[in-house]
C-alpha cells in the first residue's frame, strides 16, 4: 500500500511502514509541513496514497456536500 503520513505523527511512522514493505512518505519528505488539509488530500490523491493522521477529523474539501 501507499501511505502519506501527516505531520502530527513522527516521520518514524513512515520509516517503519517502509521497512515493512510499504511505499510510505512523511509530509516533511514532500516539503508540505503546515500545509492545509486540502493540500495534503491533493498530494495523497495525486500519488494514490492513503493518509495516516492523528486528528479527530479533517476539514471538508471545498465543493458541494453530498446528500445523505
Amino acid at each position: 500500500m501507499n501511505f502519506l503520513v501527516d505531520e502530527n505523527l513522527s516521520p518514524r511512522v513512515a520509516e517503519l511502514l517502509a521497512k515493512a514493505g510499504h511505499d510510505a512518505v512523511h509530509v516533511r519528505d514532500l516539503q508540505a509541513t503546515s500545509a492545509p488539509d486540502t493540500t495534503i488530500m491533493q498530494l495523497a490523491a495525486a500519488d494514490g496514497r492513503t493518509i495516516i493522521f492523528r486528528r479527530h477529523r479533517l476539514r471538508r474539501a471545498p465543493g458541494p456536500r453530498p446528500r445523505d
